[in-house]
């Protein structure tokens, strides 16, 4: 690493990793908040210049501080800190110098067309969420597996969003790279090339060969090769590298990354769920999504550590469809009033050939899920990946 040593009075500090993507990384746990700023001077003195720096807080969860997140760049690279209080952990991330989420203090003021909106559109296998903004653009959200149907349906559906002038994707944010969250979007970026426009691009894929289970390894790849080259066709998009506390500001809304893959080194990966992107959107209005992407049992018990209280949202998008990987604590927190499950409903009751559980009533341990389901707890809306569901947000 180029940055300065960081050392730590009583912290234990991990060898220096990586997740794959051109980053180095230090995870020093046991540490304070007075050893993560004087970090954040170390690097100022050594010429750093801070570009941002912001907090979220657990609320009245627990009695830590805030958790914080520090952006420095330097000559030839990005230097990303981040001190999460409950966890007393200190993370150090070094990039290559690549692009970066405009600063702002509030939501960018556009004329507004619309009002903005959080859709879950029923892709056959996966998912896929569209927000759209009060200056009538999109954020994306994953994709799906290939079908010819739900490509061209979701162009049809910007399309009329778009009072059929060209939709412009602002943003195209993919969680992780399983086939049935970017293979969709691999074929339609290609296939509507010139008949849409994609100012940016946002994810953060570790390295595939960090994954133990190597039977899914190589399709991965295949899959995210293709991914890639359709992007570079987008020559003037930006693509961004997402880290933990930032937060990207669109017209009507913003949104918040909480986790990425990075934020769970040092462990050892089954599989690309594991790795997952978690973000909140926040609108302009007090509304707030909170999307897992398929975050599993450890992240999704981590994510409600860290945040506490910051989690509560009024929509939810269920983890990992709905099977396993979910928690029951970073549930409590969100208590949602509306839950979106990117599955078929006849799947999350275990009524699909060879489905196992009826997952909805807590069977094979998955208690989580029957705590959004039980309307004595708090009756909450639930829509399944059947029709396309679109929630406005005056």
């Amino acid at each position: 690493m180029n940055i300065p040593k960081f050392s730590s009075l009583a912290g234990q500090i991990y060898p220096i990793g990586s997740m794959g993507y051109g980053d180095e990384q230090i995870c020093a746990i046991n540490t304070t908040l007075e050893d993560f700023l004087s970090y954040s001077d170390t690097l100022e003195k050594n010429g750093y210049k801070l570009y941002s720096k912001s907090s979220l807080s657990a609320g009245s969860f627990n009695p830590y501080p805030e958790n914080l997140f520090y952006t420095f760049c330097g000559e030839k690279e990005n230097v990303f800190l981040s001190f999460n209080p409950s966890m007393h952990l200190t993370r150090i991330v070094e990039t290559p110098k690549t692009s970066l989420p405009e600063i702002d203090n509030k939501e960018k003021n556009f004329d507004s067309v619309t009002a903005a909106s959080i859709t879950q559109y029923p892709v056959k296998i996966g998912m896929c969420y569209i927000a759209q903004l009060t200056n009538g653009n999109f954020i994306m959200i994953d994709g799906g597996s290939f079908d010819d149907d739900d490509v061209s349906g979701i162009y049809s559906f910007l399309m009329k969003k778009s009072a059929d002038k060209t939709p412009i994707i602002e943003n195209w944010i993919f969680t992780h790279p399983d086939v049935d969250h970017i293979e969709l979007a691999t074929h339609f970026l290609n296939r509507y090339l010139g008949k849409i426009k994609v100012l940016a691009f946002t994810y953060q894929f570790c390295d595939p060969d960090l994954i133990t289970n190597k039977k899914i390894v190589d399709q991965v790849k295949t899959d995210t090769q293709a991914l890639n080259d359709a992007i570079a066709k987008y020559e003037n998009a930006v693509v961004f590298t997402p880290h933990m506390g930032q937060t990207y500001y669109y017209s009507g809304l913003n949104v918040v990354f909480l986790w990425t893959c990075e934020d769970s080194y040092p462990a050892i990966f089954n599989n690309f769920n594991e790795v997952s992107l978690a973000l909140k959107i926040n609108f302009q209005n007090g509304k707030s999504a909170l999307i897992l992407g398929d975050c599993m049992h450890e992240t999704c018990r981590r994510i409600a550590h860290t945040y506490g209280e910051y989690l509560k949202c009024d929509y939810l998008q269920v983890t990992h469809h709905g099977l396993i990987g979910g928690d029951k604590m970073l549930y409590h927190f969100a208590d949602p009033d509306v839950c979106f499950w990117p599955t078929p409903e006849e799947r999350f009751l275990g009524k699909l050939k060879n489905q196992k559980y009826q997952w909805c009533i807590g069977e094979g341990g998955c208690d989580y899920n029957a705590f959004l389901r039980d309307n004595k707890i708090k009756k909450r809306i639930h829509y399944p990946n059947k029709d396309i569901i679109t929630i406005t947000n005056d």
